[in-house]
């Protein structure tokens, strides 16, 4: 493992990732080939896409998408296959929150800019419109990676304490994925590491340091999972003792780290 200098961890939590010279640059110029194992992206497209072909979709009172909607895309969407089983198995109809990966792809990509909710209506902005080019797919992908992780409020997912610190110090936390994940390696056995030490403190006083793994794989992996950047095995579903997870070839094709001189093994 690598421990970074004082100056390169200012650096790389005060980067801009859309400087391709930062600390932390993300790669836009993958194609759909490239992306083809990123959920989230098809998703987004899918609504996108399907947005635009209807002139726009009424929204519900609460907000969301309508039923109708929701049932036109249901069978686009890239879901696990038990997921949508169990959908269609508890639901007698179906909404927008039910099919909870469609519902965060909407949130996204309203603060992304790329939808936007008009006198009860969305409709999809001049830019989204853009970016669902098949040439414009790596744009896509690098703003909405920005934006689940940079405007996105991460407790939106999960049933943690909002911990802003982890959020803000999330850079250090795609580096130490990257460093960690080169090959298999247990959840449990990393987890605390993919925190930033000064930060970790914190999140232990207030949601347990037993529950560290949780934390990590919610709020960290799994999304990274759905952006087809981290792959996962042994998950049985009782618990995270025996899940390993590992990053992806898209991973470091997409993310890159410039950190210049001073990198230390620890």
């Amino acid at each position: 493992m690598t421990a970074l200098s004082p100056q390169q961890l200012t650096c790389l939590l005060e980067s801009d990732w859309q400087d391709r010279d930062g600390a932390l640059c993300l790669n836009e110029n993958l194609t759909l080939d490239d992306i083809e194992s990123a959920p989230f992206l098809t998703n987004a497209r899918v609504l996108l896409i399907g947005m635009n072909g209807s002139g726009g979709v009424r929204a519900t009172k609460a907000g969301n998408l309508n039923r109708a909607f929701v049932g036109e895309v249901l069978d686009a969407l890239s879901l696990p296959p038990e997921y949508r089983a169990t959908i269609k198995a508890v639901n007698k109809v179906i909404d927008e929150e039910d099919v909870w990966l469609l519902h965060l792809v909407r949130v996204v990509s309203e603060l992304a800019g790329l939808i936007s909710l008009v006198k009860s209506k969305f409709l999809v902005t001049k830019q989204g419109s853009d970016l669902t080019a098949d040439d414009q797919v790596g744009v896509l992908y690098a703003l909405l990676f920005r934006t689940y992780f940079r405007e996105l409020n991460l407790a939106y997912v999960d049933r943690f304490p909002e911990l802003p610190h982890m959020q803000t110090t999330v850079a250090y936390s795609l580096f130490m994925t990257s460093e960690l994940m080169g090959e298999w390696a247990r959840l449990v056995d990393v987890a605390e590491s993919l925190f930033l030490p000064e930060v970790l403190g914190g999140i232990e006083g207030e949601i347990g340091g037993e529950r560290i793994p949780q934390l990590a794989y919610h709020r960290l992996l799994r999304p990274l999972m759905n952006f087809g950047l981290v792959q996962e095995r042994g998950n049985t579903g009782y618990g995270l003792d025996l899940v390993e997870a590992k990053k992806t070839e898209l991973f470091d094709r997409f993310i890159r780290f410039e950190l210049g001189s001073g990198l230390r093994l620890v």
